[in-house]
């Protein structure tokens, strides 16, 4: 209905599907579960409580995530940015996940510049290594994705899970 002509968009909204039912959890940790797992949190024990800086507990490893199924089906995949799903233990990281590249912080919300958790703690890695880089949060994830795409064998599907921690915060 705007007297700017935009054929794509107007063709997008002709031709393309219409979802008119959108389902969020209450905090990212749920939110990110449900999306990966394809179930609701409640069938695993997060329905109440956000995955902390400071928690010991983490997504249920029984539970089957994406990046897995799709790895095993030939993708190559890559998270970059925040897991926000347990960081106690290797077990419970992205690597272990169905991961095969990550970049990024695990748990919630980041200082940008720090890269630091809540608690002041380094939270900035590189698969299952600590690393310590200077710049903006968002500007050294962003670059980690393009590299990852330039990088890339297009002969071989590629998985880039990409998640900004600045909307957290």
């Amino acid at each position: 209905g705007s007297s700017i002509r935009t054929p794509t968009i107007d063709r997008l909204a002709r031709e393309g599907a219409r979802l008119e039912h959108f389902y969020v959890q209450p905090f990212s940790s749920q939110t990110r579960a449900a999306a990966l797992t394809g179930r609701y949190p409640m069938r695993y024990g997060l329905q109440t409580l956000q995955i902390q800086w400071v928690s010991e507990f983490a997504l249920p490893e029984d539970e089957e995530l994406l990046p897995k199924m799709l790895k095993e089906a030939g993708y190559r995949t890559a998270l970059i940015g925040k897991w926000h799903l347990g960081q106690v233990r290797k077990e419970d990281r992205p690597n272990a996940r169905g991961y095969d590249m990550f970049y990024g912080h695990l748990g919630g919300a980041i200082d940008q510049d720090k890269k630091t958790d809540a608690g002041g703690r380094p939270d900035w890695w590189r698969n299952d290594k600590r690393v310590k880089e200077d710049g903006y949060a968002t500007t050294l994830l962003a670059r980690e994705a393009a590299a990852v795409i330039a990088k890339h064998e297009r002969r071989q599907p590629l998985f880039l899970h990409l998640s900004l921690s600045a909307p957290q915060a």
